[in-house]
């Protein structure tokens, strides 16, 4: 059984926000050195979305959460020219 250790960046498409960014990871980094000294086990840590992945490589830790990258979108229009989506979302409108 995997157990983990996560948070998500709230910002981290938001070059504006890259100091609240790169906070979020400091602690998110801080707190996980606590667990580990404190825990009889090492869970696996992950706070990187898909901007997180394309802006913050340092803070990928053991796993990354690629969620609307999925569907082609990353952070600028260059950026969404890597992306290829895997998936596509639809639904029929049964009532208004």
């Amino acid at each position: 059984k995997s157990k983990n250790f996560f948070s998500h960046l709230a910002a981290s498409e938001d070059w504006r926000e890259r100091e609240f960014t790169l906070m979020q990871i400091h602690t998110f980094r801080k707190i996980a050195i606590k667990l580990y000294d404190e825990l009889d086990y090492r869970p696996l840590l992950h706070i990187c979305n898909t901007s997180g992945i394309i802006n913050y490589p340092k803070a990928h830790f053991d796993m990354v959460r690629t969620g609307i990258g999925l569907y082609g979108f990353g952070n600028d229009k260059p950026e969404d020219q890597k992306l290829k989506p895997i998936g596509t979302l639809k639904t029929i409108i049964s009532q208004i």
